[in-house]
C-alpha cells in the first residue's frame, strides 16, 4: 500500500508541473493583468508544488538511506564473513578482499588493493594457479583448485581455492571473484589417515609373516633339540678318541646355538616368545644400554635427552636393551662415513581420544622413546619394507635384516607402536610409544 502511494505520488508529479507551468505567466508583468481570483489560484498552485517537491525529496532520502542501510549490511556480510573473499582483475591484480583473506594472509586489507595474487603463491604450486586461471577462461565455469599460499611473515598453508568469472555491462569477463579457504588441518588429517592406513597393512603384513615364522621356528627349534642331543652324544663317544672328530662336533654345536638365536629372532617377530616382565624405570635400563654403544661410537657425538616425569612401563628389560641396541647399531652404521649425531631422548605423551596422531594408539598416558640420527636417511621406495624380516640393505656380511623386524615384534609385544620419519640427507628418527605403569596413588 505505500509503495503503491509511493509510485502514484511519483508518477503525477511531472503532470501536476506541466498543470502549474500552463497556469504561470511568461514574464511579472503579466501578473499585473490578472485578477485576485487568479494570483490566490497561482498561489495554491506553487504551493501544492512545493508539497509536492518535498514529498519527493522526502521519498528520495528514504531511498537513499535504505541503499545505504542494505550497501552496508552487505558490506559487513562480506567483510566479516568467515570465508575468504577476494576479486582480482583479469591479470591477477587484486581489487578487493575481506578481512578473512587479510587474517589469512597476515597483511592488512589496504596493503593487498593493486597487489598480484601471485605474489602471495607459493613458487612450487604458481603453476597450479595458473593453470587454475586458464581453465576458468577456457571452461566459463566454476573452478577449484588446492595449492600452497605463503603469508606476509613467510609461513605458508594448503588453500582451497573456488573461483568464477565476472562480466561487466558488456558481457567481457574482467574480473574473477574467489572464496580462499585454509585446508591445512583438512590435508594434516588426510596425511595422518595414510599413515594410519600403512601402519595397519604393516600390522597385518607382519602378523601373518609372523605367524607363519613363528610355525617354522617352533619345528625347526624340535629338530635342534634332536640335532644338539646327538651332538652331545657323540661327543662322550669321541672325547679322547679323535681329535678331529672333537673339532668338528664342536663346529656343529656352534652352528646349532647360532640356529637356535636365530629361531629366538624369529619369536620375537612373530610375537610367540614369552618373557618375564616387570616395572622398570627406562631412564635406568637405557643409560645402562647406552655403554656399550658409547665404547663403539669413535666420531659419532651421543646426545641424551630425558625428560620424562614417568618412565616407569611393564617390560622385559632385556628385550628394551636389544630394542635400543638394534637402532643403534642401524645408526651407527649409517654414519660411519661421515660421522654425525645421535640422540635419544625419553619423553612423556598423553594420547587423547580424538588425537589423529599417533595411529594405532588407545588413549592414554605413553613414554616416548626416540633413536634420532643425522645419517643419509632412508629412501621413500623402501620405507614400508624396512620392517620385513630378512630385507636389508646394508652390504653381505654386515646386516641379518632381522634388526627392524625384531623390534617392531618387541614393540607390539609390550602393547607399543614404533613410527619412523625420515628425510634424505636429514636423517631418520624412530619414535616409539610404550603404555607407562600409572604411580599409585598413596593411601
Amino acid at each position: 500500500m505505500k509503495n503503491h502511494l509511493r509510485k502514484e505520488s511519483r508518477s503525477s508529479i511531472p503532470h501536476n508541473a506541466e498543470d502549474r507551468a500552463a497556469i504561470f505567466p511568461d514574464s511579472l508583468h503579466d501578473l499585473k493583468g490578472l485578477s485576485g481570483k487568479k494570483i490566490k489560484a497561482l498561489v495554491h498552485a506553487l504551493r501544492v508544488h512545493q508539497i509536492e517537491l518535498e514529498l519527493q525529496n522526502n521519498e528520495l532520502r528514504r531511498t537513499q538511506l535504505e541503499l545505504q542501510a542494505t550497501r552496508d549490511k552487505y558490506i559487513d556480510l562480506y567483510d566479516f564473513s568467515p570465508v575468504g573473499y577476494i576479486t582480482t582483475s583479469a591479470d591477477g591484480t587484486i581489487l578487493n578482499a575481506n578481512r578473512a583473506v587479510s587474517t589469512l594472509l597476515k597483511t592488512e586489507k589496504h596493503e593487498l588493493m593493486g597487489e598480484l595474487f601471485f605474489h602471495f603463491v607459493t613458487r612450487e604450486t604458481k603453476d597450479l594457479l595458473y593453470l587454475h586461471r586458464k581453465k576458468l577462461y577456457e571452461t566459463d565455469a566454476p573452478q577449484s583448485c588446492e595449492l600452497v599460499m605463503m603469508k606476509s611473515d613467510g609461513s605458508m598453508f594448503d588453500a582451497q581455492l573456488n573461483s568464477i568469472l565476472v562480466a561487466d555491462s558488456h558481457g567481457d569477463f574482467t574480473q574473477i571473484r574467489t572464496t580462499v579457504f585454509d585446508i591445512s588441518e583438512r590435508k594434516k588429517m588426510e596425511k595422518a589417515l595414510r599413515e594410519s592406513e600403512a601402519q595397519l597393512r604393516l600390522f597385518h603384513k607382519m602378523a601373518a609373516v609372523g605367524t607363519m615364522a613363528g610355525g617354522i621356528a617352533h619345528d625347526f627349534n624340535n629338530l635342534l633339540m634332536v640335532m644338539l642331543g646327538n651332538i652331545e652324544l657323540a661327543e662322550n663317544w669321541a672325547r679322547g678318541k679323535s681329535k678331529a672328530a672333537m673339532e668338528n662336533l664342536d663346529a656343529a654345536r656352534g652352528a646349532c646355538i647360532r640356529a637356535a638365536g636365530i629361531i629366538k629372532q624369529i619369536l620375537h617377530v612373530s610375537r610367540q616368545k614369552n618373557s618375564p616382565r616387570k616395572p622398570i624405570r627406562m631412564t635406568s635400563v637405557v643409560q645402562a644400554s647406552l655403554a656399550r654403544v658409547d665404547a663403539v661410537s669413535a666420531g659419532i657425538e651421543i646426545k641424551r635427552e630425558f625428560f620424562a616425569e614417568n618412565d616407569t612401563i611393564i617390560a622385559d628389560p632385556g628385550q628394551i636393551h636389544q630394542v635400543l641396541i638394534n637402532l643403534c647399531d642401524n645408526a651407527l652404521q649409517a654414519m660411519e662415513e661421515k660421522g654425525g649425531r645421535l640422540t635419544i631422548g625419553l619423553t612423556n605423551a598423553a594420547i587423547k581420544e580424538d588425537a589423529a596422531f599417533p595411529h594405532n594408539l588407545l588413549p592414554g598416558n605413553y613414554l616416548k622413546f626416540s633413536v634420532s640420527d643425522t645419517g643419509p636417511g632412508i629412501e621413500p621406495r623402501i620405507l614400508d619394507q624396512i620392517f620385513t624380516p630378512y630385507f636389508t640393505t646394508k652390504d653381505i656380511g654386515k646386516g641379518s635384516g632381522f634388526g627392524l623386524a625384531v623390534v617392531y615384534g618387541i614393540l607390539l609385544n609390550h602393547n607399543g607402536r614404533i613410527f619412523v620419519s625420515t628425510e634424505k640427507g636429514e636423517g631418520t628418527t624412530f619414535d616409539m610409544y610404550f603404555p607407562v605403569k600409572e604411580k599409585e596413588n598413596e593411601a
